[in-house]
């Protein structure tokens, strides 16, 4: 038997090839399958059966493009509706290639079509389990959220603590192989391990230990993460059958003249990946500042459009290719530009450029002294700020700003701050596409101003 598993920290999605001599299926791909390919040749092995245990919410599938390179057999549960040919699964089914059977169990509550994929290497032991694909049924640490559907919590929820009494039927050495790990919205708290066994998550996954349902639903609901937008969209496009990465267009790199062009266009969108210090020195204007790092695919979820052009600014071309294929995992279809000519040549040809300034928190702190008239705006979520505040604080997640940025007053001095300064840049972006002109980032955000002051008192 071989298994492999292929993290992806952007979306902290886990995928996996398992098989034998000859033959592999893939679970859960994402969108772009090269690593399946070269992963299977080196081996010498053929991909035979592409697993999908849900409808997934939080990326495009790559089952269609996998089929489309390998000709495998898509299988996937019955309760999904696809609209595509394939084998739908229910409670019982099993499947096997060469020595590995892998037994189907219905496990609804994350979502309510899924199932998990219990595996046997009956060459080693045909009664006891080797491992279980969980999806987003269980995560180490965790089980999935049910609440992407809210109008039907209560059913999931329920549906859910019966699912995991299925799956605690099986034995403690039975190794778990989940979808997500830790960053992913499809969970509360995941923990940081990437898989685990049923026996350690018996002794020490919270929810696993509730045997009651009512409390389970009580606990899980508390201090749930908001779900992103374009969970609903993906899972529907994942339903539907994506387009296949071969019809899309590659990146198109553009110089000054081509941007500007592309600019005048209704829809179009700017992302711009650089370090915060950066954009807020100058930047096009409009453009929206979202590090390329692990929360870039749910906040580019969360405020672009689904049918967006989009253009990115960046450091490199590497770091632009990077956020191509995050965007495309995503479901941004329409066509993605790279300025290739950079933010200095932009301003030098005398084009338009916007910027906000960066506040210490020593100057923060004398401005809240002297009684400054202004709005201090943290941006970090409601955990967060529960913990640890600065006096003088609204609290606003950067989740709910693009929504509620109405509350704030666009004519007043706006500071803005979350734990470093990452996510306040964002929160400066969306503020200045909303009309807010007198603003200021908060260098170091939370931890460097808690810093400053533990170094005046000490």
């Amino acid at each position: 038997m071989i298994i492999k598993q292929f993290f992806d920290s952007d979306i902290a999605h886990s995928s996996y090839i398992i098989g034998g001599k000859n033959r592999c299926a893939v679970v859960d791909p994402r969108r772009d399958i090269g690593i399946y390919l070269r992963e299977a040749k080196q081996n010498n092995l053929k991909i035979s059966h592409i697993f999908l245990t849900h409808l997934h919410a939080d990326f495009i599938s790559g089952h269609l493009d996998l089929k489309d390179r390998t000709k495998a057999e898509i299988c996937g549960p019955a309760g999904a509706g696809f609209s595509f040919d394939h084998q739908p699964l229910k409670e019982g089914d099993t499947l096997d290639i060469e020595d590995l059977s892998f037994e189907i169990i219905e496990t609804p509550g994350h979502s309510p079509e899924m199932v998990n994929y219990i595996v046997y290497d009956v060459s080693v032991n045909k009664k006891e389990p080797f491992g279980i694909f969980t999806g987003d049924t269980v995560f180490i640490g965790d089980v999935g959220r049910p609440d992407i559907f809210e109008e039907r919590f209560d059913e999931l929820s329920g549906k859910l603590f019966s699912s995991l009494q299925k799956v605690l039927k099986l034995p403690d050495h039975c190794m778990v192989f989940p979808a997500h790990g830790p960053g992913s919205f499809c969970g509360k708290a995941i923990g940081g391990a990437k898989t685990g066994t049923i026996g350690y998550e018996r002794l020490n996954n919270v929810y696993l230990n509730i045997g009651d349902v009512e409390e389970f639903k009580l606990q899980i609901k508390k201090d749930m993460p908001p779900v992103p937008d374009h969970f609903k969209r993906l899972s529907e496009v994942n339903r539907d059958g994506p387009a296949l990465m071969k019809d899309l267009t590659r990146l198109i790199p553009v110089d000054t003249g081509e941007l500007k062009g592309l600019l005048k266009k209704e829809g179009m969108l700017v992302i711009d990946t650089r370090s915060y210090d950066s954009f807020s020195a100058q930047h096009i204007k409009n453009s929206y500042n979202i590090k390329l790092v692990g929360s870039f695919s749910s906040y580019a979820g969360w405020i672009v459009p689904p049918g967006a052009e989009i253009a990115i600014i960046s450091e490199t071309p590497s770091i632009a290719y990077h956020a191509y294929y995050v965007l495309r995992r995503m479901g941004f279809d329409r066509d993605i530009y790279y300025y290739q000519n950079g933010m200095q040549e932009w301003a030098r040809m005398g084009n338009e450029v916007s910027g906000f300034g960066l506040i210490h928190p020593e100057r923060l702190q004398k401005l809240l002294q002297a009684k400054e008239d202004m709005q201090l705006l943290d941006v970090r979520n409601i955990h967060e700020y529960r913990k640890g505040k600065i006096d003088q604080s609204i609290n606003i997640p950067l989740h709910d700003l693009r929504k509620r940025y109405q509350e704030l007053d666009r004519d007043k001095k706006t500071v803005v701050h979350c734990s470093s300064g990452l996510r306040s840049s964002f929160a400066c972006s969306i503020l200045m596409v909303c009309g807010f002109k007198d603003i200021y980032n908060l260098a170091g955000g939370y931890s460097g101003y808690t810093k400053y002051i533990e170094g005046k008192t000490a």
